[in-house]
């Protein structure tokens, strides 16, 4: 069994004393903020609000199917209707195991990997000196796919034949310098088929003062985003978001993401159609975004909200 298995024999929930009793399966200081942050935030805020999240952590609500269920509310649907059986009884287990290399895997996966020393003073660039933009030779029917922020190691979760990654401090070859936020990316227009940021729109300042002017580093990087993707580019990213407490107690984190935050920048659509937050995108273009995403996905994994958003332009 993994750590979700056995929150409840812990007595990780709010019946089982806290969060102390998490010590004895975790001498790991940060592993156990890790998983008490992903109870608090199912706990008080029932985030995600799925129903699998909350089976695994056995606080599981009325799930039938009648106006007082959680999901399915209506008796005609065809899951209500499906062929059942009697469960027969179920047994509690006398003991339960820790898989500690499944939670290893699980943690590293998605806790924030520290950040990269660094000096507190980075020099801006001139903006009357802009970067020459960078010339990627493709050979026909590659892909090309630029991580934001990368450090020394681009990740490539599309998979693209041909990786490059930006990053404020770079020595690492494949890793181009560029002050992201601060100054355009060095890409040409309609150039790249993906775009991934793991850890990092949460370092993105909403406003900032730059030679006595006020930017949006945020915005503005969500800008240079949808212009150097193609049409029909997509552009991952993972971030610590609110309500965890992830999302705050790195103090370099000034950029809070909730779910909400993405209509901004994309248009929306419910299971049914219609437009979610459909005042978003023309707010995000009053504030100074420039461009347009199509929503695919957003989703949870730990304590990271994870966006894939589509790049849509005028162009064939």
């Amino acid at each position: 069994m993994t750590t979700s298995d056995t929150y409840r024999t812990a007595g990780a929930g709010p019946a089982g004393g806290g969060h102390g009793a998490l010590s004895h399966l975790f001498p790991n200081a940060a592993e156990r903020r890790f998983w008490a942050s992903i109870w608090e935030r199912l706990d008080r805020h029932n985030q995600p609000n799925t129903w699998d999240y909350q089976w695994n952590y056995t606080v599981m609500a009325n799930s039938g199917f009648d106006a007082n269920s959680t999901r399915t509310t209506a008796p005609t649907d065809r899951l209500a209707n499906l062929h059942s059986a009697p469960l027969g009884d179920l047994l509690v287990p006398a003991h339960v195991l820790r898989h500690s290399e499944a939670d290893d895997y699980f943690v590293h996966q998605h806790q924030a990997p520290p950040a990269p020393a660094m000096s507190s003073a980075i020099p801006l660039p001139d903006p009357t000196s802009p970067r020459p933009r960078l010339q990627v030779a493709l050979n026909e029917g590659e892909r090309l796919a630029v991580d934001l922020g990368c450090g020394g190691k681009p990740r490539n979760p599309f998979n693209a034949e041909r990786l490059i990654g930006l990053d404020v401090m770079t020595n690492q070859e494949g890793v181009y310098p560029c002050v992201i936020g601060y100054e355009p990316l060095p890409l040409h227009d309609s150039s790249v088929n993906f775009i991934s940021a793991f850890d990092f729109i949460e370092h993105l300042p909403r406003t900032a003062v730059v030679n006595g002017q006020l930017i949006n580093p945020f915005i503005d990087t969500m800008s240079e985003i949808w212009r150097v993707l193609k049409p029909g580019g997509l552009f991952f990213a993972q971030t610590p978001a609110y309500p965890s407490m992830a999302a705050f107690v790195d103090p370099t984190h000034v950029n809070v993401i909730t779910e909400g935050t993405v209509s901004y920048f994309a248009r929306r659509q419910g299971l049914d159609g219609s437009a979610v937050d459909p005042w978003g995108l023309d707010l995000g273009h009053q504030y100074g975004f420039r461009g347009e995403f199509l929503l695919v996905n957003q989703w949870w994994a730990g304590t990271h909200l994870c966006w894939k958003l589509q790049c849509v332009k005028g162009e064939a």
